[in-house]
C-alpha cells in the first residue's frame, strides 16, 4: 500500500507544481503560497511512505529469504546419498547463499521500485484524463510508440 501512495505522490508534486507555476503567472501570492504549501505537504508524505515501504520491503525480503534457505536445507537433508558424491561439498552453502541474496535484492528495492512506478504511470493517466481528456487522449496514443522506442534504443 504504501509503494502505491509513493507511486502517488509524484504525480501529485507534478500537480501542485503546474499550479504554482500558474499562480506565478498572474494571480495572488497568497494562492502561490497554498499550493507551495500543498506541495511541501506532499513531499512529507512522499518522505514517510517512501520509508515506509523501504522498511516493509526489507523485512519481507529477509523473512522470505530465511524461508528459502529453510526450505532448500530441507530439501538437501531429502537427497539420497549418491546424489551428494555428485556435488561439491563448497557448493551447497555457496548457491544456498546466491540464490537466497538474488531473492532478497529483488524482494527488497526492485519490488518495491516496480509498483512504486506502476501506481505513478496509472495514477498520472487518471490524473491527466481528468484535468484535460483530449490531451490525455492524444499523448496515450504515443505511449506506445515511445514504449518501443525505449525496448530499442
Amino acid at each position: 500500500l504504501s509503494s502505491v501512495v509513493a507511486g502517488g505522490t509524484n504525480p501529485a508534486m507534478l500537480y501542485f507544481w503546474g499550479r504554482i507555476v500558474d499562480a506565478a503567472g498572474g494571480s495572488s501570492a497568497v494562492e502561490m503560497s497554498e499550493q507551495l504549501a500543498l506541495m511541501c505537504i506532499c513531499g512529507g508524505v512522499c518522505l514517510l511512505v517512501s520509508t515506509l515501504q523501504a522498511a516493509c520491503l526489507r523485512i519481507f525480503a529477509v523473512r522470505q529469504s530465511m524461508k528459502l534457505r529453510e526450505r532448500y536445507f530441507r530439501a538437501i537433508l531429502c537427497k539420497d546419498i549418491a546424489w551428494f558424491d555428485q556435488q561439491s561439498p563448497a557448493a551447497l552453502p555457496q548457491d544456498l547463499n546466491a540464490d537466497a541474496e538474488r531473492l532478497y535484492e529483488a524482494l527488497a528495492d526492485k519490488f518495491g521500485q516496480g509498483v512504486s512506478g506502476m501506481a505513478g504511470f496509472l495514477i498520472s493517466i487518471v490524473l491527466a484524463f481528468v484535468i484535460g481528456w483530449k490531451l490525455a487522449l492524444c499523448i496515450l496514443g504515443a505511449v506506445p510508440i515511445m514504449a518501443l522506442g525505449m525496448v530499442v534504443f
